[in-house]
């Protein structure tokens, strides 16, 4: 996830298919392959930007989704989320939960 200038991860403890179907159809994809939670995954700056994620289905962007206040997450590196998209019946590849 890119945010106020920096890269960083989604905490995965709550993340579900429908949180991982509005990332893959915000970068363009037809839906979702796979979804991880528990992923290890180590930013840069180490800020988990985003946890406690609940998306409708509905959102345009992970960004509209409810979510924790940004950069506060006891979740650990290695509890990210992490989707895997498809376009038109086959997977193209994974996505790291960054947002055009």
């Amino acid at each position: 996830m890119y945010y106020s200038g920096a890269w960083g991860a989604v905490c995965g403890a709550e993340w579900d298919l429908v949180d991982a179907a509005v990332v893959c159809h915000s970068l363009g994809y037809s839906g979702v392959s796979s979804f991880r939670r528990n992923v290890t995954f180590k930013p840069e700056n180490g800020t988990m930007w985003m946890s406690e994620v609940q998306c409708t289905g509905n959102e345009t962007s992970l960004t509209n989704c409810t979510h924790s206040e940004w950069g506060r997450s006891a979740c650990a590196e290695n509890q990210a989320a992490g989707v895997s998209c498809f376009e038109k019946g086959r997977e193209i590849g994974r996505a790291s939960c960054r947002e055009r």
